[in-house]
């Protein structure tokens, strides 16, 4: 857990004290960077967007791992199985969103970067894989021994 504490303090400081002040900017039209990576073919874009969802995968990888020491213990009928799950991919994704949503509200207060609805869904994405690597890592791990 220590790794989640450290990472998200890096991830905070390279998206916003990593960059120079200046004015606040936002750009919340959905999808533009996508739009403007397959039209112009600039690879710049496409660094974005994977950069983008690449950051959050650790992020989504220990929210998974947090939320389940939430829910260890007792069995359960395959219904309330999946009922839980779904509660903790939407809490642990919903989790990250935040943390996306603070960082680029902080960067549109503080005139550090370009706050864009992209970076949101890019970060988001990116903790979801992250969610469903762990799911796949730690079934195959400990449960298929």
């Amino acid at each position: 857990y220590t790794r989640l504490v450290v990472g998200s303090a890096d991830v905070y400081k390279r998206q916003f004290l990593g960059r120079t002040s200046g004015s606040r900017r936002i750009r919340l039209e959905p999808f533009w960077c996508i739009r403007a990576a397959f039209d112009t073919g600039r690879w710049e874009y496409w660094y974005y967007i994977i950069g983008n969802i690449l950051m959050f995968i650790p992020a989504g990888f220990f929210a998974e791992r947090i939320t389940g020491v939430l829910v260890k213990g007792r069995r359960r009928t395959w219904i309330k199985t999946l009922i839980l799950g779904l509660f903790r991919m939407i809490l642990s994704v919903g989790l990250c969103f935040l943390f996306s949503a603070f960082i680029e509200g902080a960067q549109f207060y503080f005139g550090r970067g370009l706050c864009e609805f992209d970076d949101v869904f890019h970060n988001t994405l990116g903790s979801l894989i992250g969610y469903l690597i762990s799911l796949v890592f730690f079934h195959i791990v400990w449960y298929d021994k």
